[in-house]
């Protein structure tokens, strides 16, 4: 036992030299788990460490009727800036806009005094934005459906070379399904409603009366850098305000 004692105390002099030294118990070696302060902040990002600041979407604007380019149909400006709808079709594009965001504020009225079958006979009441609208033949919707049936339907219109509605007709149309999506009712008579949609990349969200209801990915044919957004109505008297990003 004797013989042990010059070793013992050889290693506690190690050892507290290896406090001194910053390697003692309960330090550790700067290189050994201090990594954070010698990692290049690129690799803490991929590490997930950091977060890039978030995109700011563009400020939304009151769309006045000056403004618009009504394609089909009629509307008039009506009490505190909101515009009037009467009639079986209504379409309009809003030159200038940007799709990355925008804001139909609606009041349905009841039905319009002229009721209209679409091009595939079906009668349908809707309302809601077109996306991505280059012309009558291309373009992007997110409707609000009253009837036949109700609930947020998006679909696209594709039509290369063909511009208007007398070239293409009804052809061209295709459904895009979502990821998600939230069931429906019609927006009732005389209350005011929200239809809001929102296009990142290839990534639609739309929004109904502030409920997420219905979000997903939107064909890249459907895209179209750089064109407008506007709106159309079937076969309902309306009074609205659109809300979107003007360049």
């Amino acid at each position: 036992m004797k013989a042990s004692g010059p070793p013992r105390r050889a290693l506690a002099a190690a050892g507290a030299l290896a406090v001194l030294l910053g390697f003692g118990e309960g330090v550790a070696p700067a290189h050994a788990s201090d990594n954070s302060r010698r990692t290049d902040p690129k690799q803490r990002r991929k590490a997930g460490g950091s977060k890039p600041a978030p995109v700011k979407a563009m400020p939304l604007s009151h769309v006045p009727l000056s403004r618009m380019d009504v394609t089909e149909g009629t509307m008039k400006v009506g009490a505190g800036e909101q515009m009037l709808v009467d009639g079986p079709r209504m379409r309009a594009v809003i030159p200038g806009s940007s799709t990355s965001l925008v804001e139909l504020r609606f009041t349905v009225l009841g039905p319009s005094s002229v009721q209209v079958p679409l091009a595939s006979g079906e009668m349908r009441q809707q309302v809601g934005l077109k996306l991505m609208s280059v012309d009558a033949c291309n373009v992007l919707y997110a409707m609000w459906r009253m009837a036949p049936k109700p609930g947020i339907v998006v679909n696209f219109k594709r039509n290369p070379g063909l511009h208007t509605s007398r070239e293409c007709g009804n052809r061209g149309y295709a459904i895009v399904k979502p990821e998600q999506h939230t069931a429906l009712t019609a927006p009732a008579v005389g209350v005011p409603h929200t239809l809001r949609a929102q296009l990142d990349g290839k990534r639609l969200r739309i929004w109904a009366d502030g409920t997420l209801a219905w979000q997903g990915p939107v064909p890249a044919a459907a895209i179209v850098a750089g064109a407008p957004v506007g709106l159309r109505s079937d076969n309902l008297r309306l009074r609205f305000q659109l809300h979107a990003p003007m360049k």
